[in-house]
């Protein structure tokens, strides 16, 4: 039973573990998307992030 009781906590904290990798993949995504819209103004190039207008 504390077998079973130490996988579940293992478990536990590799979902965790995940769910934190995905936010923070999200906010280096929003990050990285926002650093381009800024260089694209700069560069007065209009057309960017596949080909829609910023």
């Amino acid at each position: 039973m504390a077998r079973t009781a130490v996988i579940e906590s293992f478990e536990q904290k590799i979902e965790k573990a995940q769910m934190d990798v995905v936010k923070t993949k999200q906010k280096y995504d929003a990050a990285v998307t926002k650093l381009v819209h800024v260089w694209h103004s700069e560069t007065e190039d209009r057309f960017c992030c596949a080909n829609t207008y910023c």
